[in-house]
């Protein structure tokens, strides 16, 4: 069965349409080749998977709730922070702006020095979000510089996500530029006369249309991943490149391919076990962020609240969240055991299953097909404590495969 799905084709900007557009030699009727593209796959017809999807009416209400109240009252959210985010790039680019235009006007010879205010301001910015870019993620070593970044010296564990950060620093580039840009054309409307005829007014437009339309994608593409990772109920933001603790090689391509496979798979279950302080919640906590940036419905539960939840029939409009933990398309479930120095398992995989079948209440084993199907980050104790052995029979008797079940020891 296949229903009309309006989300965006690409979730980063990767997407063939994307590279080839950034080849095209430019001129109206690329640009429009581009859009109309962008407006057909966006209104493709895809086939649902079961977790869940923000609809356009949640987006549209998370915005009321973030433009409309007082964040002292009510705390602030990702989207709202997002958004506070992007204002104060736009006013990192007009304040400049304008002070930049002054010193020109009045102490330089420069034509036209809003125009060029504008243009220094964004340059500006665009080398600060170069070195911004480059400095912590590519310059690892340390330095004994005061005044500048300094490098942890480590090496990533996993790899960044390059494309997705580029996407990340072009957005708020876009946003600085808007800023200086704007405020620029505004002081002087003779500059921007001259910038007409000097590049044309079609290249001008060309231009601004462009990067208008990025802004409008990418804040799209950004509230909705901020909505993601909002309500998945994190206990902190993490991304899986800043996992910084000892694990070998193969161990890291096992992370590396299981987080694949739940970006566009169901059903794959992976056991963490290590004692506390081995870097276990924040490894789970990374891998689901992985795939919430795909704009997946991901949920962190402890497994206490999670043992209450196998019992609970309440939906998810009653509990206020847009999905539960049957509709996540990951759900991480931490703190089933503490691990060393507590050396006592508390839950066994036979007091789990327990929980799952809700003492023989859920008789047509629903639970265990939910979870069956799910893709699931459990998180356990030291192994030398839980069995290794018992807790991957535990899946099995689920019904999940053995080639979904992976084992990480840290």
């Amino acid at each position: 069965m296949s229903k009309l799905v309006f989300e965006p084709a690409f979730t980063y900007p990767e997407n063939r349409y994307f590279s080839e557009m950034i080849e095209l030699p430019g001129g109206f009727g690329q640009l429009w080749a581009f859009y109309g593209i962008l407006i057909s796959e966006t209104l493709r017809s895809k086939t649902m998977d079961p977790s869940y999807k923000l609809t356009r009416s949640a987006v549209w209400q998370q915005l009321k709730n973030d433009l409309i109240g007082k964040d002292s009252h009510r705390g602030v959210s990702l989207t709202y922070s997002w958004l506070a985010n992007q204002f104060g790039h736009i006013s990192l680019g007009v304040i400049p702006t304008m002070v930049v235009y002054v010193l020109l006007r009045n102490y330089s010879s420069y034509e036209a020095p809003a125009i060029w205010a504008g243009i220094f301001v964004s340059m500006a910015w665009l080398l600060f979000e170069l070195y911004n870019f480059l400095g912590p993620l590519l310059i690892r070593r340390q330095t004994g510089s005061k005044l500048f970044y300094r490098g942890s010296g480590n090496r990533f564990i996993f790899s960044p996500q390059w494309r997705n950060i580029a996407f990340d620093t072009f957005t708020d580039l876009c946003f600085f530029w808007f800023g200086a840009l704007t405020t620029a054309g505004l002081i002087a409307y003779d500059g921007v006369s001259r910038l007409l005829s000097v590049f044309g007014f079609t290249w001008v437009f060309v231009v601004v249309f462009f990067v208008f339309g990025f802004m409008v994608y990418a804040s799209r593409y950004w509230y909705m991943v901020k909505m993601y990772q909002n309500y998945a109920y994190y206990p902190y933001q993490f991304r899986l490149s800043q996992w910084d603790y000892n694990m070998d090689g193969a161990d890291v391509e096992r992370v590396l391919a299981y987080t694949d496979k739940c970006k566009d798979q169901n059903g794959n279950h992976m056991l963490i076990f290590g004692e506390k302080g081995s870097g276990k919640s924040s490894l789970g906590v990374g891998i689901a962020n992985e795939v919430s940036i795909t704009r997946k419905a991901a949920l962190y539960v402890t497994g206490v609240k999670l043992y209450g939840m196998f019992l609970d029939q309440i939906g998810p409009n009653k509990l206020k969240r847009y999905w539960t933990w049957k509709q996540a398309a990951i759900l991480v479930v931490d703190d089933i055991n503490p691990g060393r120095p507590i050396r006592e398992e508390l839950v066994s995989p036979q007091k789990l299953l327990q929980f799952i079948d809700c003492y023989g209440q859920d008789q047509k084993g629903t639970n265990r097909s939910l979870l069956k199907n799910k893709n699931v980050v459990w998180i356990l104790g030291d192994d030398q404590i839980s069995s290794p052995g018992e807790w991957t029979q535990l899946l099995q008797d689920l019904g999940v495969e053995a080639s979904k079940i992976t084992s990480i020891f840290l």
